[in-house]
């Protein structure tokens, strides 16, 4: 009888599932909550010190590696069988795999649509002139995300509209969005042009209406970024520093951001570099150029309608539930040629 239990517990072990926990004995997530990517060849450390020689493996650099936990400037991570830490910073291109936000977000309630003129800066930045009507995604107490910090509304200066779960939305309830910032001072020598290039994404940009299960490309509406297809030299991240089309990647980083409150798929996604840009955390861009599209899939049930909005330096997309999916997309802008 000893012997048939023995062998009956044998037999069920490898089905049973254990907690995994991490060096310092903290449980974590049944499964990973990102995948990213090692911008260098790392040891995995078994303490949350980078002096100290108690480490296990290590990972080649540019390996996809699964990431459990996020906190105190360090990642738990889990590769082959071994269980550790390694700097948050050595990461990049965070892709999440549960509702869990990617790292580094500001997570957002609802749009704060503003009463009154104000003005808002953050430490390195000159700020932006807040108008009345102008629409902004912020927290409940109009703390706004600004240049990789955060920003705050005074009370008296604007009214607040809280975003709304998607299954439980109904036609025109905004579901989620979000609010980058611009100025002369990102825009190098032609700062007008960057602002001209972003008016112009925006422009073409309007009227999308995104169905259950269809795919958004941003560089079917807005590309190819050239002289021809009326954009400006401007600034933008690259070896030279200056390109036709510079700023249309902050059109596509505030659309990123404003997808990251519903259940999307990405079809393509770039971070331009490491380090980022200054207007979002890092990780939390999303690069476009002739040869490099954002493209996701609206993976809920409703179909969404995308609302682009440059407003003299406040570049805001919300998505909404939307009534029902137009059978002709606003596809090509007028005047796009090839």
């Amino acid at each position: 009888m000893k012997k048939l239990l023995c062998l009956l517990l044998v037999l069920l072990l490898p089905n049973c599932a254990f907690a995994l926990t991490g060096p310092a004995g903290e449980t974590l997530p049944d499964a990973p909550l990102w995948q990213a990517i090692l911008r260098i060849e790392t040891r995995i450390r078994t303490v949350k010190d980078m002096n100290s020689t108690a480490w296990l493996g290590k990972i080649p650099e540019l390996t996809l590696v699964d990431i459990y936990q996020v906190a105190d400037g360090w990642a738990t991570v889990k590769y082959g069988e071994d269980v550790g830490y390694i700097p948050h910073e050595r990461f990049f291109q965070f892709y999440r795999l549960t509702e869990e936000p990617l790292p580094d977000t500001t997570v957002v309630e609802g749009v704060a649509t503003m009463t009154d003129e104000a003005f808002l800066t953050v430490d390195g930045y000159t700020g932006n002139l807040l108008q009345s009507g102008q629409l902004l995604c912020s927290r409940r107490l109009g703390i706004v995300p600004m240049m990789r910090v955060q920003a705050q509304l005074a009370a008296k200066d604007y009214t607040f509209e809280p975003f709304v779960q998607p299954e439980e939305s109904k036609p025109g309830d905004a579901v989620y969005g979000f609010t980058t910032f611009y100025n002369e001072s990102l825009g190098g020598k032609y700062p007008e042009n960057r602002e001209f290039n972003i008016e112009l994404a925006v422009e073409r940009l309007q009227g999308i209406v995104i169905g259950p299960g269809e795919k958004f490309s941003f560089n079917q509406y807005c590309g190819p970024y050239t002289k021809q297809n009326g954009y400006q030299m401007a600034k933008n991240v690259s070896k030279d520093g200056y390109g036709y089309g510079g700023g249309v990647c902050q059109v596509s980083t505030t659309i990123f951001n404003a997808i990251q409150g519903f259940d999307y798929q990405l079809d393509e996604w770039n971070v331009h570099s490491y380090v980022g840009v200054k207007y979002v955390p890092r990780n939390l861009d999303a690069a476009v150029a002739s040869s490099r599209d954002f493209s996701f899939y609206n993976k809920e049930s409703i179909p969404l309608a995308m609302a682009v909005m440059a407003q003299d330096g406040v570049l805001t997309v919300i998505f909404r539930h939307a009534a029902e999916v137009p059978e002709k997309q606003a596809g090509e802008p007028a005047g796009k040629t090839e």
